[in-house]
């Protein structure tokens, strides 16, 4: 298991690509869309959330990774969560970039548990993922300009400017003009960057995002449903 400070630094790095690629186009995930089936389906989950991160805060920064992980290899379909089976021996949770280090599957858990008791067949995995998400970075970078090595800030872009970043990828950032004046302005204005991710998070969960017929609304987000 990665420590905090793995995750955070982890997260940083991603956050910054993120937030370069903005221009990608997919479908932004409905905010409400359960408003009618559902209606307490968001509470539920963010009530999970903040809970959660309160005991550890890194376990927001999973939630964002799981995110990241989930979306990247064939779109927003939750299939990192799938445990292995006989005909799947190494699903996508045992895979290299994955194992051990993504955490958060019983978290993930113990959303849909809360979500089957009030709503039985109704909320889709993929979406407690992107919501557990959205909310993670909502309650992490609720302190905006508060930098403790809990929050998701803006310290990242400074310490790019101060070129005291780790990687040779983060300094590069400065040697594009495009790329330097998102770095400054990502330091320099308050709350500019925290925005902007949000509303990436909610940009990315709606990469080949399933609709109508397609998939299924899982009963245990481990095992597809066999009927």
């Amino acid at each position: 298991m990665a420590a905090a400070g793995d995750e955070k630094l982890y997260l940083l790095v991603a956050c910054s690509l993120l937030l370069l690629a903005v221009g990608c186009q997919a479908s932004p995930l409905q905010i409400g869309f359960y408003h009618d089936r559902c209606p307490q389906a968001e509470a539920i989950v963010k009530g999970v959330m903040m809970d959660a991160i309160s005991q550890n805060p890194g376990n927001g920064a999973a939630m964002i990774r799981m995110l990241f992980h989930d979306c990247f290899v064939e779109g927003c379909d939750a299939s990192v969560l799938l445990d292995p089976t006989p005909f799947s021996p190494t699903p996508e949770k045992l895979s290299a970039p994955n194992n051990p280090s993504l955490r958060g599957f019983e978290l993930i858990d113990a959303i849909k548990d809360a979500l089957e008791a009030a709503c039985p067949g109704v909320v889709s995995c993929a979406d407690i993922i992107a919501f557990s998400a959205r909310d993670a970075s909502c309650i992490l970078s609720a302190g905006k300009d508060v930098v403790t090595p809990n929050d998701l800030d803006r310290q990242y872009y400074k310490n790019v400017l101060s070129h005291t970043v780790l990687f040779t990828s983060d300094a590069a950032l400065l040697t594009s003009e495009e790329t330097a004046k998102m770095v400054v302005d990502n330091a320099n204005i308050p709350g500019w960057w925290e925005d902007r991710f949000e509303k990436a998070m909610v940009k990315m969960a709606g990469i080949e995002v399933k609709t109508g017929d397609e998939g299924q609304i899982r009963k245990n987000c481990r095992a597809i449903n066999y009927y």
